[in-house]
């Protein structure tokens, strides 16, 4: 039976506490608390009683989820904050842009609204990147988009890229087909391999549980032209770092003008070197640099060594052919 003046439901075990104890109390063990009287103003008579019509849960769930609400509003605030810095930090680049011009044509009519990557995010590139302002739209969707992709195309690195399984920047898995075969990424940790005979691959002895081998594929399409491409995205990448390491006032001066000439329009001869043999064991890459002359008369030079999964490629930007003795475990193009 319900206690006086509350409504009929299950029996409180606890008596009832004063004030708001008390109604919380009932409330949580299912009884309705005594109608509370309208207070009248003076010269008013009360139209009624006043019931607790709306009660705020402050149990764990509660808190919980108000705490997840407070944490989403936080973080829609951080990230609208970072947008508009980005924002403005574009805005102050295209200025910068148009101020000093383009790092490779030096024009200031390309437009500046984007980032441009030194090394090409479908080699695995995130962080190393030139900020708004630096290389015009221009440029960054013309004559570098197609020297990244010639790079990426160029047969050890596109084996290097398949081997590591580092998808295309459209989030595609790749693939390589050879003279004698073909190698694909086929899933996140899997690679299948055709060969077209069994004298291309030779096993190794490898531990319980695990299979070793290599292999030999042989491609025909190095043409001139393709290693033209492989050499001046090199040289684009050399002097995208420089700009990070010595600013403009440096890099736009004219100890570079050959490295923009020579990535604008080509038409020269170079050489690249490489390994004769890849090891897949590391998986570091970079590049170093130097900028160095030419001992008669002093032209200014940038000796390159770029590195893709520890697999090194070596040239510079002026001399035709490699100066100093060559290892005999290096192979050498000439075009």
């Amino acid at each position: 039976m319900g206690r006086p003046g509350l409504e009929p439901g299950p029996p409180a075990r606890k008596e009832r506490r004063e004030d708001g104890a008390q109604t919380r109390t009932a409330l949580r063990r299912g009884f309705r608390p005594d109608p509370v009287p309208i207070p009248a103003a003076p010269g008013t008579r009360a139209q009624g009683v006043l019931r607790t019509a709306h009660t705020v849960s402050v149990g764990r769930r509660s808190r919980l989820k108000s705490e997840r609400r407070a944490e989403r509003a936080r973080l829609a605030v951080a990230a609208a904050a970072r947008a508009d810095e980005r924002r403005l930090a574009a805005a102050r680049g295209a200025e910068e842009g148009r101020r000093r011009g383009c790092l490779i044509c030096r024009r200031a009519d390309g437009g500046f609204t984007a980032q441009e990557h030194i090394i090409p995010e479908s080699l695995g590139n995130t962080t190393k990147v030139l900020p708004v302002g630096v290389v015009c739209d221009r440029c960054n969707n013309g004559v570098c988009a197609a020297l990244d992709e010639a790079l990426c195309n160029f047969g050890p690195i596109h084996l290097l890229r398949t081997m590591y399984r580092q998808p295309s920047k459209s989030n595609k898995l790749p693939s390589m087909a050879f003279d004698n075969g073909r190698i694909e990424a086929t899933g996140p940790e899997e690679i299948s391999l055709w060969l077209s005979g069994a004298k291309w691959h030779r096993e190794h002895p490898a531990p319980p549980g695990h299979k070793s081998f290599s292999f030999t594929a042989k491609r025909h399409d190095l043409t001139p032209e393709r290693l033209s491409g492989v050499h001046r995205a090199l040289v684009k990448q050399a002097l995208e770092f420089a700009w990070l390491d010595h600013g403009e006032n440096r890099v736009l001066g004219p100890e570079f003008d050959h490295e923009r000439e020579l990535i604008l329009r080509g038409g020269h001869s170079g050489y690249i070197a490489t390994r004769r043999k890849m090891d897949f064991a590391e998986l570091e890459s970079g590049m170093e640099y130097a900028t160095l002359t030419r001992d008669h008369d002093g032209h200014p030079l940038m000796f390159i060594v770029a590195r893709f999964w520890s697999v090194p490629f070596v040239t510079d930007s002026l001399f035709p052919a490699p100066t100093g003795a060559v290892p005999d475990d290096f192979l050498v193009w000439t075009f």
